[in-house]
């Protein structure tokens, strides 16, 4: 499974296999710009280091538009580089909620 597909299974109901929507699927790339990972859309969902992984589980989490996000671990099995990264990204988001990638932040 593609990072992309995983995204789209959060924001639309039907099962992959019936297809989607373009609107589902410019979501999940917006996701992705979110959290920095505009290159991961066609990766498989496996072969993702951790702090990938982490990512993608971040912009999953961000797609619910959450007023609270609360994280267990989120540097688990990411190295020094990833986590650090992962942390300049959650503080971009607590500084301007609501932030997506449409709102022309790189």
């Amino acid at each position: 499974m593609t990072v992309r597909d995983f995204l789209v299974m959060g924001l639309q109901r039907r099962p992959l296999w019936l297809g989607t929507k373009r609107a589902h699927l410019e979501r999940a790339q917006g996701l992705l710009a979110d959290v920095r990972g505009e290159t991961l859309g066609n990766r498989m969902l496996g072969v993702l280091s951790g702090g990938e992984l982490q990512r993608v589980l971040l912009a999953l989490a961000l797609a619910q538009d959450p007023d609270l996000l609360v994280l267990d671990e989120p540097a688990s099995g990411v190295d020094v580089r990833g986590g650090q990264l992962f942390c300049e990204l959650l503080e971009r988001l607590r500084r301007e909620p609501g932030l997506h990638a449409t709102d022309g932040q790189p």
